[in-house]
């Protein structure tokens, strides 16, 4: 959090404003069994990330490429840590992202998030606080292949929530509280 002081000429009133900035330290390297995705160039979050509060962006992205690689070339992230809520900001630093892993105790996880991942192809939350899935949550991630959600305490998914999703061949609800309602034309029912 940086503090930003704004004194005006002439003026004896000032106000300081909370900037809510995230540092992420990478180990960057090649791994492998990302869910249907083989081989992956990988940032592994190596400081522990506290989030408690939506809307933080991510300031940085520091750590040592392997030889001849770059941001540009990321395409999986593995968070761990103590994060309530989905940082902003992957997309500035990771343009081809296609695979996220997250175990830190996320509560909240909405449509826009996740928006500006168009490339996303595996979703990993297993682990999580997740309590409910909103309708259009994955609306602009038709690539999406493989979602995992063990582990949560989601008691509402929305039946419509995979319809969009026709490369969706891989879901992992298991452990859950949840109860399904209606199965009837939507892709819940097939998965």
């Amino acid at each position: 959090i940086k503090s930003v002081i704004i004194v005006a000429p002439y003026s004896f009133f000032y106000f300081t404003a909370q900037i809510n900035a995230l540092k992420i330290d990478c180990t960057y390297s090649m791994m492998q069994n990302w869910g249907s995705i083989k081989s992956l160039y990988t940032c592994t979050v190596r400081n522990t990330l506290t989030i408690n509060e939506p809307n933080v962006a991510i300031d940085s992205i520091t750590g040592n490429h392997e030889s001849g690689k770059s941001n540009a070339m990321v395409e999986g992230i593995y968070i761990a840590g103590s994060c309530q809520y989905f940082p902003e900001g992957f997309k500035k630093f990771f343009p081809h992202l296609k695979t996220i892993r997250f175990s830190s105790g996320l509560k909240e996880i909405h449509q826009s998030d996740l928006r500006p991942l168009t490339e996303l192809e595996v979703l990993n939350f297993d682990g999580s606080q997740l309590q409910y899935f909103e309708k259009d949550l994955f609306k602009y991630n038709p690539r999406l292949r493989a979602f995992a959600g063990c582990f949560n305490k989601l008691a509402y998914i929305h039946p419509q929530v995979f319809d969009n999703l026709s490369d969706l061949s891989t879901l992992f609800l298991q452990n859950n509280v949840c109860e399904f309602t209606s199965t009837d034309k939507n892709r819940a029912q097939v998965l």
